[in-house]
């Protein structure tokens, strides 16, 4: 009875063993896997900020560029239309000076006539407006330019931070998907190691069931009657192999739910 005792509990122990050294195994597994994978994430997580502060930079520097050239342009036609006014306004005052000697010329001492002067004034009017309006519709073709050119620099820009973040993706879920596969593969051998450990258990119980039969046959031929107490010792044994089984039956499903719940992690 002790030997079969001692037997029973030999067999549970080696089988708790075994299921505890891949419980150790996979959490190693899965150590090694999250250091391995947190720093492939780490570099592609420095790669696609570099690459986003990369096209935000260019980008920046593209408007700046724009908004330069704009002003210098927006300078260069005011600059011109100042001189052309300032032109217009000499060739009026001139035209005014010019008009005064040629009537003292004719003998004439009164002056220009309040029409001629007022003839003067429309024309130096008329060129000024021509001035200004030519200067209004350069300052809305470069302002429009501009527009165009800062929606174009910013559709490069949006491009390039969603080409950025679609490789980026990819990339990573690809990286993800390969641990979860090597995660997979694992478990799958684990599993058959536990399952082959489990049936060497259950074989091991056999067997030791057998040769307690056998002691119990072979005891019946020496002895014609058993006694009260041996055949409570006989039931006590086969309780015991019945309790050993389920035992080893809750264990693996308390491995399983373990399994399953790192894997969902």
């Amino acid at each position: 009875m002790a030997n079969y005792e001692q037997s029973l509990q030999i067999l549970a122990r080696q089988l708790a063993a075994q299921q505890a050294a891949q419980q150790a195994a996979r959490q190693q597994m899965l150590a090694s896997l999250d250091s391995y994978y947190n720093g492939i994430y780490a570099d592609l997580d420095k790669s696609y900020q570099q690459q986003l502060a990369a096209a935000q930079a260019d980008f920046e520097a593209a408007m700046t560029q724009l908004k330069n050239g704009y002003d210098t342009n927006v300078g260069a036609v005011n600059a011109d239309t100042a001189r052309d006014l300032q032109q217009a306004y000499i060739s009026h005052r001139m035209n005014q000076k010019n008009l005064g000697q040629q009537l003292a010329a004719l003998g004439r001492s009164g002056g220009a006539s309040e029409t001629t002067l007022l003839g003067l004034y429309n024309q130096y009017g008329q060129n000024r407006g021509a001035l200004e309006a030519a200067r209004n519709q350069q300052l809305n073709q470069l302002a429009l330019q501009l527009a165009e050119q800062q929606a174009a620099r910013q559709a490069d820009y949006n491009r390039a931070k969603s080409e950025s973040t679609a490789d980026y993706t990819r990339q990573k879920n690809a990286y993800q998907q390969a641990r979860a596969q090597a995660v997979a593969d694992w478990d799958a051998q684990s599993q058959a190691r536990l399952q082959s450990y489990q049936q060497d258990y259950y074989n091991g119980l056999s067997r030791l069931s057998r040769q307690q039969s056998s002691r119990r046959s072979g005891g019946s031929k020496k002895t014609t009657q058993k006694s009260a107490a041996d055949k409570k010792t006989t039931g006590d044994q086969d309780l015991a192999l019945r309790w050993a089984a389920l035992r080893a039956t809750i264990n693996d499903r308390k491995l399983a739910a373990l399994d399953k719940r790192d894997s969902a992690r």
